[in-house]
């Protein structure tokens, strides 16, 4: 079977069976370090997530995801070292299995992560807006992302907070290596 095919026959399941929804937001911390290249040293960066979760059965659910991170990185030019600030998007289909453990609600997620790296641009006191060219690398990359959450209830009982830990690989802010994300936010039933 084709990827499109089984891509299309579980956003098909996912839709087509009742279930329970929920609408959430995030956002987080992200770290990569690879070394070899300009673009491969010590990165940092935040991301912001929207997510749209639905219950398929008790042992599984699905996740489609849209983000925005931007990562911070040294370049070295002819005439002196400066900060890149690099800005990408992701998009995200993941299988999601919950499970119980010591009495907490935790949950872990897999799936393909399509990413696009949009602009790039100095970080600097001089010219905080100054596009520079990104570089090396990729501008859009297939990848995958795995992780694992934990969710809680708040006092609004459509309201549950969520705190996550990914690993994403082959996306464009990782260039090509691994990427850990670190991540809170909030979920509404609908």
């Amino acid at each position: 079977m084709k990827k499109e095919t089984a891509f299309s026959l579980v956003v098909l399941l996912a839709l087509a069976s009742p279930a329970e929804a929920q609408l959430g937001g995030a956002a987080g911390f992200r770290s990569a370090s690879n070394g070899g290249s300009e673009r491969n040293g010590a990165r940092t960066g935040v991301e912001l997530r929207g997510f749209y979760d639905r219950t398929i059965s008790a042992r599984w659910g699905v996740r489609g995801e849209f983000g925005y991170n931007q990562m911070a990185y040294q370049r070295q030019d002819p005439t002196e070292r400066y900060r890149v600030n690099e800005n990408g998007f992701e998009v995200g289909l993941h299988a999601r299995v919950p499970f119980a453990l010591a009495g907490a609600s935790l949950y872990a997620l897999g799936g393909p992560v399509a990413s696009f790296r949009a602009a790039c641009g100095v970080d600097s006191f001089d010219d905080p807006n100054g596009r520079v060219p990104c570089g090396e690398g990729e501008t859009s990359q297939i990848g995958w992302g795995a992780g694992l959450g934990v969710r809680g209830q708040m006092p609004d009982p459509s309201l549950r907070w969520v705190a996550e830990a990914r690993v994403l690989g082959r996306v464009t802010s990782g260039v090509g290596g691994t990427v850990l994300a670190l991540s809170v936010g909030v979920q509404r039933s609908r």
